[in-house]
């Protein structure tokens, strides 16, 4: 069969659903003290985030604020909060705690007929190539009443794009699990002790109300986090916690701070919004992948830089994570040739690096749970599928790799190098 080479049109920004709960402790840090990094894990052998490998051997780990034994609790996809002590020579850091908090855990309840997003408890998900599933390989494998979990980032417009998404269970058992969404407020009936969070009804008649400040209340217009112990009731939820969800950490300062994100506001080329945190650049501050004029709304980005006393990142570092027009590129085909001392391996004429915030995909487990591989246990001959960013050196930096896989598309014609892209979610 001849090996077709096959260009992504867009990639979405899906990134950080990890915020900074009850559970991660925050600490005074400095550029050589503590330091906190958010987003997705893209290897294990320890944990890899944001293209750092965190020695995770005296850390501490939570899931939804529940204690738990240690990595194994983790999938590749979902984002994270890892606080630690970086390493100033690059070399492995050493983590103090991981923490993970889901965007959205529900039943599904609808889906869209291109296979790229489903309906979970009335809030639409969107996938896209990066984005890795768990226990099912294609959204058509869900069924309605399935009981997933979402790990993903609301974009500018406050829609749900999923980093990972988790088959938890295929139907809800009312053995009081947990269940979750967040949204803005509308719709508020106080006599009859409910409002809207999109398409669903909250009830909140015995819901515990939390993070209501002196001389506030539940009102139009508030984000919050609701939590349910019970199955969906048509569209109707039933509340058992309510509370004020902040749109952003406040991190102390001085605060080493690396995170992954979207733009989800603008207010120039030096001052922008990633996922809620303000973030100011300056003419020190090194850009990878992009100029300053670049960043735009829902561009995904990397960040790393200083808390200020304001409570502004001040960024030493701004790096381009996903791309959005041709610059992203998707390939399939045999590896033809390994350079193991520098990482690289050649596809199709191209030659493509692996870095540390690759992430790199390989067989799944006996759950169908996605599992990763390492660069070294790549071959020749290899059939994988590529997702990487144009450098400007012509190289092609590897955003995700997917081994052992069937071909995404079934070829249209034999004789054409250049097809378009059939989007196949997760993949």
């Amino acid at each position: 069969m001849k090996i077709k080479r096959v260009l992504a049109t867009v990639f979405s920004a899906v990134l950080l659903s990890s915020c900074v709960e009850s559970a991660l402790t925050l600490v005074e840090g400095g550029m050589s003290g503590t330091g906190i990094s958010s987003g997705r894990i893209t290897g294990f052998g320890s944990i890899y985030v944001n293209g750092v490998r965190y020695d995770v051997d005296q850390a501490t780990f939570y899931r939804e604020g529940e204690l738990v034994s240690g990595q194994a609790a983790f999938s590749v996809g979902e984002f994270v909060t890892v606080t630690g002590v970086p390493a100033e020579d690059g070399s492995t850091s050493i983590a103090t705690q991981v923490s993970f908090e889901s965007l959205l855990v529900g039943e599904v309840t609808a889906f869209s007929s291109d296979n790229v997003s489903l309906t979970v408890m009335g809030q639409t998900v969107t996938t896209d190539d990066l984005t890795v599933l768990h226990g099912f390989t294609q959204l058509s494998a869900l069924q309605r009443g399935n009981v997933v979990e979402v790990s993903g980032v609301r974009d500018a417009a406050g829609m749900i794009t999923a980093s990972s998404v988790t088959l938890q269970r295929d139907r809800y058992a009312n053995d009081g699990a947990l269940l979750k969404l967040a949204g803005t407020v509308s719709g508020l009936l106080t006599a009859q002790t409910t409002f809207q969070l999109g398409d669903v009804v909250v009830d909140y008649a015995t819901a515990r109300l939390e993070g209501f400040t002196a001389g506030t209340s539940l009102s139009n217009g508030v984000f919050v986090e609701v939590e349910s112990r019970a199955a969906l009731q048509g569209q109707r939820v039933i509340a058992t916690k309510v509370r004020v969800k902040p749109v952003r950490t406040d991190y102390p300062q001085n605060t080493r701070l690396e995170m992954e994100g979207v733009v989800t506001a603008l207010e120039s080329s030096s001052r922008f919004t990633l996922n809620g945190q303000a973030v100011a650049t300056s003419s020190s501050t090194r850009f990878d992948g992009l100029s300053a004029s670049g960043i735009v709304l829902n561009a995904g980005l990397e960040v790393e830089g200083t808390m200020d006393a304001s409570g502004v990142l001040q960024a030493t570092r701004v790096a381009l994570r996903h791309a959005k027009d041709t610059a992203g590129v998707r390939w399939q085909g045999a590896i033809t040739a390994i350079d193991a001392a520098q990482k690289t391996f050649s596809l199709l004429g191209s030659t493509f690096v692996v870095d540390q915030a690759s992430m790199l995909l390989g067989d799944r487990d006996a759950l169908n749970h996605q599992s990763t591989t390492a660069f070294a246990l790549l071959n020749v001959g290899d059939t994988v599928a590529v997702d990487a960013l144009l450098q400007a050196d012509g190289t092609l930096r590897v955003l995700r790799l997917q081994g052992g896989m069937l071909p995404l598309m079934p070829p249209k014609n034999t004789n054409d190098d250049l097809l378009p892209l059939v989007r196949e979610a997760g993949h």
